[in-house]
């Protein structure tokens, strides 16, 4: 299990300079966010995750991919990379979770909204764009 810290929430790239990317890196539009718990029963310190899926044909490399957030409350948002060698196979689902959620393939710290007006959590694929977004 790998353990990633947000940093801040910058809508413009999750690699730096475009120019370095390969023709591939960009692809990840076959992935999508199945599922969130923002909100889990009791202290969700620790509890929340993203599920996402891969409802393509192809594995997909997620290693430049990140899953970002905002929170309508305070506008303030994070985001989250993925690790080098994250491959999210065809038609199987990728768990990204706190430290206390069971079965997590990817250990984060999130801080999502709890869905108090406009609240949302994106999936961007190496070259900065929302592939995904999910409001709540």
């Amino acid at each position: 299990m790998l353990r990633l810290s947000p940093a801040l929430l910058l809508v413009l790239t999750a690699c730096g300079d475009k120019d370095d990317l390969t023709p591939g890196d960009c692809d990840a539009a076959q992935v999508l966010i199945n599922e969130v718990l923002v909100d889990a029963p009791g202290s969700d310190e620790g509890f929340e995750w993203v599920e996402l899926v891969n409802v393509g044909g192809d594995d997909v490399d997620l290693s430049q991919a990140y899953i970002g957030w905002m929170k309508s409350e305070s506008s303030t948002g994070a985001t989250v990379g993925f690790p080098e060698g994250t491959i999210l196979e065809a038609g199987q689902y990728l768990l990204v979770g706190e430290e206390d959620v069971a079965e997590t393939h990817v250990e984060v710290d999130l801080d999502l909204g709890q869905g108090t007006g406009g609240d949302g959590v994106y999936l961007y694929n190496a070259c900065g764009e929302a592939l995904d977004v999910v409001v709540y």
